[in-house]
């Protein structure tokens, strides 16, 4: 009877692809379905004998449609000998596109073409939608020459990947069709394909039947392997093996394991019959990456093999899986562009980042709640040589630091109760040659903080509950509302982690010194929203002179009540109380400054004139330009009369003081007393 096989895949043409090549190498001996994610046929639960899933993003997907006895193979693709000797005939040094879908599937497909042992062409990722194609005359394509670009004199196209050798031994067995791995059609496919993995799963009871193919796979692995039978005898090393141990196949074949590499815990295994995972150790000098698995047949167990790896040589493998979860969306959707407005303050503070963006420092962002301080974080990854690799953000403050500490850096299986079996990557691992946003980082509690601050020395993270050093490049953006100087002082911030932060110290001006850019926020507010309402000049005034002490916030809530409640044209009484109880004084302010004012009202009009000149510039002073601009004017009045009357201007509610560096300017009330005065006059 046919064994029924399940593709799944996400675009629907790759499902096609490999159920034609499963067709022609197990003819009648299967029955193929096929789902995509493209077509979202992933709907209900997916019953058959195996269930082949492209990717382990997409197996994480899809795992509760999968029907609990299925068997389950994630493939290892790779290319044909054939085609990759076009690229292998290409002269040392050559500079070529390598052309495909997206820029994921550029860099995985870089990344498979390196590991399967070609490194003397320089490959250039190009996908569709890229602003600068690079002027090379030679690409090649995974059979997606559509997207080549026409300067292209030389298209080297190496067809789609396929399934390796180990991937097609592992189908066979799962299926119980270890028999056709005899025939020729298998064999010749065999021959045909460059392999870079394998798969050792229940190999050990039947290699009796597969004692040829077995001893190939071996042979070119690019991995070390260690065979040993129910008796924990070595029956199997191969070459890589030997390379990483340092000792000879003659050694150790027909010897106890637990008396020549008492280092490899095969007796737990034993013991277990369970895994043992990506476990460090240390032989001869050597620091290897090991991992156990258990050969179990009829619930008896019949050896283990062991896979070794020199602990360099995992970076790859690291960087695989990142690649894999760009698709989980750590990316930056904001650039410059999108950080609205045109006033002094806020293109300076874009020119500085601007710059920030070109160097790989920390940057710490400072500025009032609701400034945009994520904003700018995102256009800083952007416009950045890092802006390809992912960008993860975290919020300091809305995660408990008991929590915080393993989103962070990782766990291992078991590290504490509720522990995700196989353990998790933490937000270093998946940010590696990106961006890690930490906001409100002054949320972070001591312990974490020396932590991080080891982390950024050097470049490199241990998981929760583990002991293996990964190694990570990260770039930090962090965030702060607060004055990180004071909670320093009073020993809530550690002095060390904000130096090594504070390299690069950028500072958002709040809202209400951006004079003008508040109407444009509005109005892009405004579109977003597909609102329709207007505003009066008097409204508008009504929100220049507004303190904004929730900013960008503050703002895109009062847009939201005005679409809800307004019809056309906004009236004062449209207004919230909010709004209307802080927009200035009144005209019991303007009689109370007059009696105050007394026989130096001329003295505070002389003031008001120039402050209504930098209001109708939008700009605000500080008191020793306003006293030096009168002073030019031979009026002479000094510095502290000049704090004292904008402090008494002020009180009645004609002007608003800025204490960073928006200065002074007129209110509503200030504006229309101003005005009325110059008219008298």
């Amino acid at each position: 009877m046919a064994k029924e096989v399940a593709v799944v895949t996400f675009m629907a043409s790759a499902a096609k692809f490999y159920s034609e090549r499963l067709k022609e190498l197990f003819g009648g001996h299967i029955n193929t379905s096929l789902y995509s994610v493209e077509e979202h046929t992933i709907s209900e639960k997916i019953e058959a004998d195996l269930i082949i899933v492209s990717t382990y993003t997409i197996f994480e997907t899809i795992k509760n449609n999968i029907n609990a006895g299925s068997e389950i193979v994630i493939p290892n693709l790779t290319f044909t000998k054939e085609s990759l000797e076009q690229i292998r005939a290409l002269p040392k040094g050559t500079k070529c596109m390598l052309v495909n879908s997206s820029v994921d599937m550029c860099m995985e497909t870089i990344s498979l073409i390196s590991q399967l042992g070609i490194n003397h062409v320089e490959f250039f990722s190009v996908y569709p939608g890229m602003t600068e194609v690079p002027d090379l005359e030679v690409a090649v394509t995974p059979g997606e020459s559509r997207f080549a670009p026409e300067n292209v004199k030389r298209l080297i196209d190496i067809g789609d990947r396929i399934f390796d050798i180990s991937t097609m031994l592992e189908i066979a067995l799962k299926l119980d069709l270890e028999f056709l791995l005899k025939e020729e059609k298998i064999s010749g496919y065999s021959e045909k394909i460059a392999t870079n993995s394998y798969s050792l799963e229940r190999l050990a009871g039947k290699t009796n039947k597969l004692e040829s193919q077995f001893d190939i796979l071996l042979r070119i692995l690019d991995e070390g392997i260690i065979g040993v039978n129910s008796d924990g005898v070595i029956f199997a090393v191969n070459c890589c093996a030997e390379k990483n141990i340092c000792m000879q196949k003659t050694e150790l074949v027909g010897r106890k394991a637990g008396e020549v590499l008492g280092e490899i815990p095969f007796e737990t295994v034993f013991a277990t019959m369970q895994p043992i995972r990506n476990k460090l150790i240390k032989i001869k000098d050597t620091y290897i990456d090991l991992s156990i698995e258990p050969v179990i047949s009829m619930n008896s167990l019949i050896g283990a093999f062991a896979i070794l790896k020199k602990f360099r040589d995992t970076e790859y493998q690291q960087q695989k899986l990142r690649l894999q979860l760009l698709n989980r969306g750590y990316r930056a959707k904001y650039t410059f562009d999108d950080i609205i407005g045109t006033s002094p303050a806020i293109m300076k503070t874009k020119k500085i980042a601007g710059r920030m963006a070109e160097a790989n420092f920390p940057v710490l962002i400072t500025g009032e709640s609701g400034t945009g301080k994520e904003l700018f974080a995102q256009a800083i990854h952007n416009a950045s040589s890092r802006a390809e690799s992912p960008f993860v953000a975290v919020n300091c403050a809305a995660i408990p630091d008991n929590l915080l500490e393993s989103e962070l850096f990782g766990y291992e299986e078991g590290a504490f109760t509720g522990a995700k079996k196989g353990g998790k990557p933490g937000l270093f691992e998946f940010a590696h040659m990106g961006t890690l946003f930490l906001d409100e980082i002054e949320a972070m509690s001591l312990n974490l903080q020396s932590k991080l601050l080891r982390i950024l020395q050097e470049k490199e993270v241990i998981r929760v509950g583990g002991d293996r050093v990964i190694n990570v490049d990260v770039r930090i953006i962090a965030t702060t509302n607060e004055d990180v100087r004071g909670l320093i002082a009073e020993g809530r911030f550690r002095k060390d982690l904000y130096y090594r932060l504070n390299v690069l110290p950028l500072d958002i001006p709040p809202l209400r010194e951006r004079g003008e850019d508040i109407l444009l926020i509005l109005e892009s507010i405004k579109d977003g929203l597909g609102s329709d309402f207007e505003l009066s000049d008097d409204i508008k005034r009504i929100f220049l002179d507004y303190s904004w002490e929730g900013n960008i916030r503050e703002l895109r809530n009062y847009v939201e009540y005005l679409t809800c409640v307004s019809e056309g044209r906004i009236t004062v009484e449209d207004l919230p109380s909010d709004i209307l109880e802080n927009r200035g004084g009144s005209s019991e302010d303007c009689k109370g400054f007059l009696d105050d004012a007394g026989d130096r009202l001329e003295d505070y009009i002389r003031v008001m004139e120039q402050l209504l000149l930098c209001y109708e510039n939008r700009t605000g002073i500080g008191r020793r330009a306003l006293s030096k601009i009168i002073e030019e004017k031979n009026i002479f009045l000094s510095e502290p009369e000049i704090r004292t009357m904008l402090m008494n201007l002020e009180e009645h509610g004609m002007i608003t003081v800025s204490r960073g560096r928006g200065g002074s300017k007129l209110t509503e009330t200030g504006l229309n007393f101003i005005k009325s005065i110059k008219r008298v006059k």
